[in-house]
């Protein structure tokens, strides 16, 4: 979230950059901090490089993306893409949403982990109940099952990506696969 202010204070930079000859201020907020012209154009470069990267870094299977803290992977994510799901795996998570809307019914419901919370906003129907969890599932199974669920459905990988910890239970079997991508009744 901090690329918004950055691209903020970098757009201000550039134009005082552009009106002022001597020095610039990066906004009204922090006019004390007086900048030359040169140092001005390296930070709205290093900004460019930073936010260009940021936009286009491609997530692979080997690693979560340009920095890996782990600690703080959740909060400040290392690319734009973190926030969702492998570009081999886009067609596999669609098919398994078609099954879901065309198998889903009163009595069932979705498990929805955060990262496929945009995915089931697009693609599934809205007559359906979907739950978002993070990693309390059990908690989350207990709601559904005291709101009269029945069946529980969730999309989950049939095998470690090693992005997001979902564990799933050895004993779950899946009821659709598509690619890596499977969906998995809930007892």
């Amino acid at each position: 979230m901090l690329i918004v202010p950055f691209t903020y204070f970098a757009a201000n930079g550039l134009w005082k950059v552009t009106k002022c000859l001597e020095a610039i201020s990066i906004s009204k907020h922090l006019g004390w901090l007086n900048i030359t012209k040169k140092i001005g154009y390296t930070l709205m470069l290093v900004f460019l490089i930073l936010g260009g990267l940021f936009v286009s870094w491609p997530l692979t299977d080997t690693g979560p993306g340009l920095v890996n803290w782990s600690g703080s992977f959740k909060y400040f994510p290392s690319t734009m893409q973190t926030s969702s799901i492998p570009l081999q795996d886009t067609k596999a998570v669609i098919k398994a949403y078609t099954w879901l809307n065309n198998n889903m019914n009163q009595i069932s419901s979705l498990f929805v982990h955060g990262t496929f919370e945009f995915w089931t906003l697009l693609y599934l129907k809205k007559n359906h109940v979907a739950y978002l969890f993070d990693s309390n599932i059990e908690a989350a199974i207990n709601r559904a099952q005291n709101e009269g669920y029945q069946l529980i459905y969730i999309v989950c990988w049939n095998q470690d990506i090693d992005w997001y910890p979902i564990e799933l239970l050895n004993n779950w079997i899946s009821v659709y696969d598509s690619g890596r991508i499977s969906v998995y009744p809930m007892d």
